[in-house]
């Protein structure tokens, strides 16, 4: 398995190792994403045609309060999801030396994470080690089509 060394601005050692990418892909679950505000639109035929808006589209009062509270929501969303991000990160893919009793989380929040720059790194070296090889893995594809080959020959 694959590691990086991270020496945070506390001056405290990190060992970052990857992440099941199924643990990842769980993050947004429970999260309240905001459904982006859309507006109507008369297609060929009479058809009423939804699209969503963006900032060159609003025209009315309420469409730029109701753009403005999305921004908000996605804002308040994706801060939520970055939150969670890190802590399972840290709990999953970071190891350090504990003093006796300790909470990983806490301890890494607490005592090894200085600055933003720390989190940083760990959530993109974390990344970094958790992406899929592709050409390991059709590497791995070619060895397994080879024995199978072997297998039925």
């Amino acid at each position: 398995m694959k590691t990086l060394e991270l020496i945070t601005s506390m001056g405290k050692k990190l060992k970052l190792k990857p992440i099941h990418p199924a643990l990842i892909n769980r993050l947004s679950s429970g999260i309240a994403w905001p459904e982006r505000p859309t507006y109507d639109r008369e297609i060929v035929g009479g058809e009423i045609e939804k699209l969503p808006h963006n900032e060159t589209t609003l025209e009315t009062p309420e469409e730029f309060e109701a753009w403005e509270k999305y921004i908000a929501a996605t804002s308040a969303a994706e801060e939520s999801y970055f939150r969670r991000k890190v802590k399972l990160y840290i709990a999953h893919g970071v190891e350090t030396e504990l003093p006796e009793g300790c909470d990983l989380v806490q301890y890494v929040e607490d005592e090894c994470i200085g600055t933003m720059t720390d989190v940083l790194a760990i959530v993109k070296g974390i990344d970094k080690l958790s992406t899929i090889d592709v050409e390991a893995l059709a590497e791995v594809e070619r060895i397994f089509r080879d024995q199978m080959e072997g297998i039925t020959a």
